[in-house]
């Protein structure tokens, strides 16, 4: 059964309560950075802040986690960088965010709440075997030849990747509503993919 939705919630992230309310098309979550067009969300009313919001299901994200991405230490949740301009850069799909990110101090690493929930595998219609999450490119160039789109990525990003064929997939291709994927998506808690620290 779901978690109980509260209509007025205190959250660690913003210093004013947040009420919960109907989805607002025009709103842009203040964690995951994605539009509010279909869920509920948590808004802020004060005339001071007008433009702070939360999906329901980021309201929920937890604080700390352990990621197969990063074994050396717990990632902790930022709501704000820790750079003085409040940007950091992914080190899962290699864009800016400005948004919440997991976050390990000690080793620099920092990663948008989306990255951090991927699905360990999944199925995409341009290619007939499961495509595993890698955390880093296979090849001794760093970079990779995206399967999907044809672009070459030249940085350190995640990709997916079908390890017996060498099909490689950018993570926005192989996740891309616009293009057919199939994985079963359990948001902030897949306890396979990556464990809560209390």
């Amino acid at each position: 059964m779901g978690r109980q939705s509260e209509p007025i919630i205190n959250h660690f992230s913003h210093q004013h309560p947040l009420h919960l309310t109907n989805p607002q098309p025009s709103r842009v979550c203040s964690a995951c950075k994605q539009t509010l067009e279909t869920e509920p969300l948590y808004t802020c009313r004060s005339p001071s802040c007008t433009t702070f919001s939360l999906h329901l299901k980021c309201s929920h994200l937890p604080h700390r986690i352990t990621h197969p991405c990063h074994h050396n230490h717990p990632l902790s949740l930022l709501p704000k960088s820790h750079n003085p301009n409040g940007v950091f850069a992914c080190n899962a799909c290699g864009n800016t965010g400005d948004g919440f990110s997991y976050n390990c101090k000690d080793c620099g690493v920092s990663i948008h709440v989306v990255c951090a929930t991927l699905p360990l595998c999944l199925s995409h219609q341009s290619h007939g075997h499961q495509l595993g999450l890698v955390f880093a490119s296979p090849y001794a160039t760093g970079g990779f030849r995206c399967d999907v789109c044809g672009v070459i990525e030249g940085g350190k990003c995640w990709l997916y990747r079908c390890g017996s064929c060498g099909f490689d997939a950018h993570l926005s291709c192989a996740t891309s509503k616009d293009s057919y994927c199939h994985f079963t998506f359990i948001p902030y808690g897949d306890p396979d993919q990556f464990s809560v620290i209390q």
